[in-house]
């Protein structure tokens, strides 16, 4: 029999924070075809990652399933983080960019309790509005495993809502649109390739797209606010790390040029040669992709916060004042007082971006945890090394 929440979530998470999420955020469940009606465990649900709350928005909704959700290693290794999502919350542990088979065996293990599983294929929030890095091959392969219906649904306005490079939420609302449900008899006649089809059709969610066909609006006074998060090269003087937000106005610190971001997230005037932030982004990632290639890389000094190797289920400081710079294809840590440490793009194994600005990579197969600044930009990271990593 499938898993039922305990008293702590029934009797007091779901009278308060889940009725303030729901009344907060506008939460609209779409189930036009009445698959929910007797979807019921085992079985897996995936959904497209947009913003933070987005397992939260999911289990709120559909309040009468116990979702046990697939969850970053990287929240684990807090004690009190740890204690809430495997005792509370009931999530089960993922190691990000890297394969895992305690997690598969966690998943399966469950699925044999007749529970349900929640996963985010892309692994990670998305920062322009499109879909992120969606590995369908694994995921189609994950599913041939365990065989067990499959739950499609796509968040529609939840970039929007509180995109991942915003300091500001907007003013809107979010809808869980139920998409499909892949029965666990389907599987017999599905090859793996049907499988990656299904899985990229269906998960393959675009805010731009979504957003040119409703119009919905989604307001904030200070909505460019962090967009030097999200975009780090200027299109018009072609500067690095110049980039930063003012109230709605996105602006270049070196060629003076700016433009306004509007309620359905598009730039105005395309005074930067894109008229959203998906074209620029998509532009600035060929740009690095080019100077990868190149070995032209060269940005200036960003401030950390700190820096850590993983040991087991937790993390040992090295450092909390040093720099870090994107120059001739590695990252270049000065540490304040020691030598410099120099993690090469080619060598890197595994990269993410976690929350608060946070690098992970995998380096000869030890595990490092970077923090930036707040305003520093942590994607260009990860946009150099899958560059070197697709080269």
């Amino acid at each position: 029999m499938a898993k039922q929440d305990g008293k702590f979530i029934k009797y007091l998470v779901r009278p308060t924070y889940c009725k303030y999420v729901q009344k907060k955020y506008e939460l609209n469940l779409i189930d036009s075809k009445g698959i929910l009606e007797h979807f019921k465990g085992p079985a897996i649900i995936l959904v497209n990652h947009c913003h933070i709350l987005d397992p939260a928005f999911v289990s709120i909704r559909l309040s009468n399933l116990h979702i046990r959700w697939v969850t970053g290693a990287h929240l684990f290794k807090s004690r009190f983080k740890r204690y809430v999502l495997k005792n509370i919350a009931d999530c089960i542990s993922k190691q990000q960019g890297r394969s895992d088979f305690q997690t598969i065996k966690n998943i399966s293990q469950a699925l044999k309790k007749a529970e349900i599983i929640g996963l985010f294929p892309e692994g990670t929030r998305t920062w322009d509005g499109e879909y992120e890095d969606l590995n369908t091959t694994a995921t189609a392969k994950l599913l041939k495993i365990f065989k067990v219906p499959v739950l499609f649904l796509n968040l529609e306005g939840a970039y929007n809502l509180a995109p991942r490079w915003a300091d500001y939420h907007r003013k809107g609302s979010l809808d869980i649109r139920v998409v499909d449900l892949l029965e666990k008899e389907d599987f017999d006649s599905l090859k793996l390739k049907d499988l990656e089809d299904i899985v990229k059709k269906n998960l393959g969610f675009s805010a731009s797209k979504w957003q040119e066909e409703n119009k919905r609006p989604y307001y904030c006074n200070r909505g460019a606010e962090g967009i030097e998060r999200l975009l780090y090269k200027c299109p018009i003087c072609n500067s690095n790390s110049s980039i930063y937000g003012d109230k709605n106005l996105i602006k270049c610190r070196k060629c003076n040029s700016s433009d306004y971001l509007d309620e359905y997230m598009q730039l105005k005037n395309s005074t930067f040669k894109h008229n959203s932030l998906f074209s620029w982004n998509n532009w600035q990632k060929l740009e690095t992709k080019r100077e990868v290639k190149n070995n032209k890389l060269d940005f200036p000094k960003d401030n950390g916060l700190f820096f850590r190797k993983g040991l087991d289920n937790k993390f040992q400081m090295i450092s909390k004042d040093f720099t870090m710079q994107l120059k001739n294809n590695s990252f270049i840590l000065d540490i304040k007082g020691k030598e410099k440490v120099i993690f090469e793009l080619d060598k890197i194994q595994t990269c993410i971006i976690n929350v608060k600005q946070t690098i992970e990579i995998y380096y000869d197969n030890i595990l490092y945890s970077i923090r930036m600044d707040s305003y520093c930009n942590s994607l260009k990271y990860y946009e150099a090394w899958k560059s070197k990593v697709k080269e």
